[in-house]
């Protein structure tokens, strides 16, 4: 009797595994659990299948009772699902990091959580991976960032928490948490005194680290708590997309002035190059070369440039000049410039601070538009509205014109050259064509010239020595050159020396007083002041 019941108890089992709904499966599944190799994984449901496409939990359809006792026809199995491919990197040099409006990079700068979410994003492949609502709380759809952490999160590459801190910085742990996301077929077994084997993104270092992605550092140390730079995270994501940069094509364009903070010496330049300019790439990694490079979406210093002894010149936009004349060099289509001859002269369309202007201490100013008119600038201006549009000071040239043009007060009557470049680049239709020259050397002096390019030179009266006398500036006496006078110097050759053109004619009342100078006069006084403004 008891051999009876445990049979028709079995069969009851059966029969609620064959023709029940989910809820009865679930119900025995404790029970079905004690038995051996009773059960195939088919007639188990995952909780998972009780949700439908709305997100609300559907209730289990009650079984009709079956018509015969017929055992089922089995069902053929069906194929497993396909494991899901992981996010895949575009195979392009792309872009993936921008430099800031001022012209900085700022390299050192911790990254957020955001900002590193967003560079990792600009090198997927599929970039438009991320729809529907943000799943964090704090994060709404109208963030700059929403898009590439909806993405990121759509991929599986981000942890399911509720927030996501955007703004804290991000560690080199979560970096790599997020990273290993694109391998995850990746082993590893490095280990850190600092990452115990229960720390929580001990895996995932260990498998960047196999990867060759990430190092620790001398001092056996991994730091996965410390933040990420800029320059670290783009040196990371180079090695992960195979990107090693063009180093010589990277140290011109750093030279050139690429970005304000980071010079050609810097132990991230190339690193940052290849982050920052599109280009397209031939060569092994380790002996990668730029070809295609788009040189008019760069923004460079404007001026002349020796590097590693190349010249190459940038004009007042910003914008490198190629495949062109400048002054008495030709560029190629690199920038390159080649010396046609070691003479050049500007064509200057005269101005006197004395014929109908009586100007007699405005030397300055007056030299200053000589140089904008012969760069087709302030063309429009007369000379008494450019001296009244000055800026004024009452006793510092440091911020202003002190007294007037017009006539000597016993003040030092003068403008610096840092407030004259401001106020002449007013006049530049939004170019940087001028720019304050002082403590340029000799060498550079020459090669503006060679350009092209004019100097408004600060020197002395009748090319005399250097004589200093005592002014009230700002509450206090301080000396100061006496006899400052102000010209434009516009060529350079080496026989004749430098062609000058002075505002300042008593002795040729109404004529051009344009001539050369020798080069041993110019450049003594030069070396002794060093100050001026070059307009380009």
């Amino acid at each position: 009797m008891k051999l009876f019941r445990h049979r028709l108890w079995a069969m009851v089992l059966l029969c609620a595994m064959v023709f029940s709904g989910p809820t009865a499966a679930l119900a025995t599944e404790d029970v079905l659990a004690t038995t051996e190799d009773t059960v195939t994984p088919e007639a188990s449901t995952s909780v998972e299948e009780t949700i439908d496409a709305s997100g609300e939990e559907t209730a289990p359809v009650e079984p009709l009772p079956p018509s015969t006792p017929d055992t089922p026809t089995p069902q053929p199995e069906e194929p497993p699902a396909a494991s899901p491919l992981p996010p895949a990197l575009i195979a392009e040099h792309v872009k993936y990091m921008v430099g800031f409006t001022d012209g900085t990079m700022q390299p050192s700068k911790i990254l957020s959580r955001a900002e590193a979410v967003s560079l990792i994003h600009r090198l997927l492949a599929d970039p438009e991976s991320g729809t529907g609502m943000v799943p964090f709380t704090d994060i709404k759809n109208s963030d700059w960032f929403a898009e590439p952490v909806r993405a990121l999160a759509r991929l599986g590459m981000l942890e399911n928490e509720p927030r996501f801190r955007p703004q804290d910085a991000i560690t080199r742990a979560e970096f790599v948490t997020i990273l290993v996301h694109l391998a995850p077929n990746a082993q590893g077994n490095a280990q850190f005194p600092d990452v115990p084997q229960d720390h929580w993104a001990a895996p995932s270092i260990a498998k960047a680290v196999a990867l060759g992605w990430v190092s620790g550092f001398p001092d056996g140390t991994f730091g996965p708590e410390r933040s990420l730079s800029r320059a670290e995270a783009c040196a990371i994501l180079n090695r992960i997309t195979g990107r090693s940069g063009d180093v010589a094509r990277a140290k011109v364009l750093l030279g050139l002035g690429l970005y304000k903070d980071v010079s050609a010496s810097h132990w991230a330049g190339t690193t940052i190059c290849e982050a920052t300019v599109p280009h397209a790439a031939s060569g092994a990694m380790a002996s990668e070369s730029w070809d295609g490079l788009d040189y008019d979406s760069l923004s460079f210093i404007p001026g002349t440039h020796n590097i590693s002894g190349v010249l190459y010149a940038v004009n007042r936009y910003g914008r490198l000049i190629r495949n062109s004349v400048v002054g008495a060099y030709i560029a190629d289509m690199e920038g390159r410039l080649t010396a046609t001859q070691q003479h050049y002269q500007s064509s200057v369309p005269y101005i006197s601070m004395l014929d109908g202007l009586g100007a007699t201490v405005g030397c300055e100013p007056i030299s200053s538009l000589m140089g904008l008119r012969a760069k087709g600038f302030a063309t429009e201006v007369d000379p008494r509205t450019f001296l009244a549009r000055l800026p004024y000071a009452d006793s510092n040239p440091e911020y202003g014109f002190v007294g007037s043009p017009y006539h000597s007060d016993g003040r030092y009557s003068s403008i610096n050259p840092r407030p004259l470049t401001a106020y002449c680049n007013t006049y530049c239709s939004g170019a940087v064509a001028c720019a304050d020259f002082s403590g340029a050397s000799i060498a550079a002096v020459r090669q503006e010239l060679l350009c092209g390019n004019l100097i408004v030179a600060y020197q002395t009266y009748w090319w005399e020595p250097i004589r200093h006398g005592k002014f009230l500036i700002d509450g206090r006496w301080q000396s100061m050159v006496a006899n400052n006078h102000v010209r434009l110097i516009a060529g350079y050759d080496p026989t004749l020396g430098y062609f000058v053109s002075d505002p300042y004619n008593p002795n040729m009342p109404g004529q051009v007083y344009q001539y050369w100078i020798d080069a041993q006069t110019f450049e003594t006084l030069w070396n002794q002041r060093k100050m001026g403004m070059v307009i380009r």
